[in-house]
């Protein structure tokens, strides 16, 4: 459910609500003037029933109010979506590597694995697809991280490494 038949059910309830708390204060008037021997000025049903009414009145006021201004603010505020700010701003961007020519066979091998899978993968992945152990996986990110050819950020229990 939306926010716009979220308050159309409010302003509906308000309309019924409405109308049966005026029928009740007819029904409250016409018995009190039917019942009471006194005459108008004297009667304690009249003074009652204003009182009532008032209130009634007030609080239907705040609520009819009160849905008049969410909907307002629901439908006249214009929704501007945010502005990225930073470098991390989760954008699509297009993944160019850089030149790996002055890394050694090993650090070449895992980063071109990084870079043919647009840049990012998990660690788990490069040590399965590479068939080096885990400890040399480890020790060849971090000379890259070092030269700044990739980044490596956790994810739960295993890291995910982002091509630079």
């Amino acid at each position: 459910m939306d926010e716009k038949e979220l308050w159309g059910i409010v302003f509906v309830f308000a309309i019924l609500l409405s109308v049966i708390i005026i029928y009740y204060d007819q029904t409250l008037e016409s018995l009190g003037a039917s019942s009471c021997t006194f005459t108008d000025a004297q009667c304690p049903h009249a003074k009652s029933a204003a009182v009532e009414a008032t209130i009634i009145i007030l609080l239907l006021a705040i609520i009819v109010g009160g849905t008049g201004f969410f909907f307002a603010r629901a439908f006249l505020a214009k929704k501007v979506p945010p502005t990225p700010v930073g470098p991390n701003h989760n954008v699509a961007v297009k993944f160019v590597p850089k030149d790996s020519s002055e890394l050694d066979e090993d650090s070449k091998k895992v980063y071109d694995f990084i870079s043919e899978n647009g840049g990012s993968v998990f660690q788990g992945e490069i040590i399965r697809e590479t068939g080096f152990a885990k400890v040399t996986v480890t020790r060849i990110l971090d000379k890259l991280e070092m030269q700044g050819f990739i980044e490596r950020k956790r994810r739960g229990m295993s890291n995910i490494v982002v091509a630079k």
